[in-house]
């Protein structure tokens, strides 16, 4: 069965990029075969860092991520640590299932030489994203693979999240000697949402949005999406990590996915399994949209090379819009998708992510070569921390990670900004509420919700998705 060992690391600010480290001991997280929810309240771990200053609370832990995906694929319950709120860790049992977003023709990522014009691909591994539900309720959605556990539990204790540790160290340039000393112990840090410190400032404003007229689909929906990113992603994500690019792109369409799909079981019976007790729908029952992940890319040289993201994503959209072939040539993105998200590994110095424009999903009109009028399909997106110059925080972990990925398109999916934290949302019954996605007053912080306002979703969001998904690209 899969164990793992836990300790707790208590993070604390100094100006010292280095690890003082305490070890008082290590001990084992109870078997599957011991039950559920033991809360470990003893610290066993003592670290003190700068660089990871964002947690408050956090437990590394050393998890059997081998042991866990042949479980996982063999179709059955595992146990993954749950931080809970204000420290400790429980071992919770989860029942997982494969959800596959590749477009069926979608075999391999690739790789584009934009100096060279040419481009490279290599076969994908198995899809290894899921999702689930936490037994004695809760949701769950994770990438499982045999290096990597990534992404969530809510439960009525709170929004655990786990992460693997080595991208979190190296991105925050913590030496090659302590990234070392820490891996051979540890390979993820698992913390509760409600502990994070600091606001993560987006600044960004793509402009009003309409409401639409009333309409329902006729079927289920499918929003279908390119993935691209620059060099410095490629970079930040190498494809000898653990999370090369091309899973960290999956993993976070993962939980977009989870996020337009995740509600009532008798709303949704074929996705009865996410029980997450929310509104979603709006009670319009418009608001369910399939992702489909059409391709997975990135520039190795050349591509988009501003430090500012709004630049950035034009020329993302001047480089990679409706032409083909794959690569580098001509402009290009896979086909006609719904949506194309640039996920940069540049830590930009004017906002963390932007939409190009609001309302412009599957719209591939003149709105796309607008510098005023935009309305167009892209949107970017941010995933390593800010640098110094930077007018914004963005520290880069998962869950901000998946609040901005998901904020950008939700204004591609005509949720309008919301200037003040006053637009309350509720998950699991009403017991974990707080603010918006798209709250821009003081940003995401530690009382973000992952979901949309129910007033964005029923007047904006669910229309323009079953108008736009049921209809040929806008502009073609």
């Amino acid at each position: 069965m899969p164990t793992s060992h836990a300790a707790r690391g208590q993070h604390s600010l100094r100006r010292e990029n280095i690890f003082a480290l305490t070890l008082c001991c290590l001990v084992a997280l109870l078997p599957l075969a011991c039950g559920d929810g033991n809360h470990d309240q003893n610290p066993q771990f003592t670290a003190q860092t700068s660089a990871l200053p964002e947690f408050a609370h956090s437990t590394l832990v050393r998890l059997n991520t081998a042991s866990l995906a042949r479980a996982v694929q063999a179709g059955k319950e595992i146990q993954l640590p749950f931080a809970y709120i204000g420290g400790g860790t429980a071992n919770r049992k989860v029942q997982l299932t494969l959800r596959n977003m590749r477009a069926a023709d979608l075999a391999a990522y690739v790789l584009k030489n934009g100096n060279a014009g040419t481009g490279t691909s290599a076969p994908l591994p198995p899809p290894a994203t899921y999702q689930g539900r936490v037994r004695n309720g809760g949701s769950a959605n994770f990438t499982l693979t045999e290096s990597v556990v990534e992404g969530s539990m809510l439960t009525i204790d709170g929004w655990s999240f786990i992460e693997p540790l080595e991208p979190l160290l190296r991105l925050r340039n913590v030496s090659p000697d302590t990234r070392a000393q820490l891996l051979k112990r540890f390979n993820h840090v698992v913390y509760n949402v409600r502990d994070l410190g600091g606001h993560v400032l987006l600044n960004d404003d793509p402009g009003p949005s309409q409401p639409v007229g009333a309409k329902k689909p006729s079927g289920q929906l499918v929003m279908s999406m390119v993935a691209d990113g620059d060099p410095e992603l490629l970079r930040a994500y190498p494809l000898d990590s653990v999370m090369p690019f091309w899973l960290k792109q999956e993993t976070l369409l993962n939980s977009v996915d989870w996020l337009y799909n995740c509600i009532e079981p008798e709303a949704n019976a074929d996705n009865a399994y996410a029980d997450c007790g929310n509104d979603f729908d709006g009670g319009s029952n418009a608001f369910q949209a399939t992702v489909r992940i059409d391709r997975l890319e990135v520039w190795t040289t050349g591509g988009p090379d501003s430090n500012r993201a709004d630049i950035s994503l034009e020329q993302s959209i001047t480089m990679t819009h409706q032409a083909s072939p794959v690569c580098c040539g001509e402009p290009h993105t896979a086909g006609h998708s719904s949506l194309v998200h640039f996920f940069s590994g540049r830590g930009f110095e004017d906002r963390a992510g932007e939409a190009w424009g609001t309302g412009g999903v599957n719209n591939y009109g003149p709105g796309c070569f607008s510098t005023t009028d935009r309305d167009c399909h892209h949107a970017i997106s941010q995933l390593v921390p800010t640098g110094a110059g930077s007018n914004f925080t963005f520290h880069g972990n998962v869950f901000e990670q998946q609040a901005l990925v998901s904020h950008e398109i939700g204004h591609n999916n005509n949720a309008p900004e919301v200037f003040t934290n006053v637009c309350p949302v509720c998950w699991l019954f009403d017991t974990q509420c707080g603010n918006c996605l798209m709250a821009s007053q003081g940003g995401f912080s530690s009382m973000t919700q992952y979901l949309y306002d129910e007033q964005a979703v029923v007047t904006h969001m669910g229309p323009l998705l079953a108008e736009r998904l049921t209809s040929p690209p806008v502009g073609l």
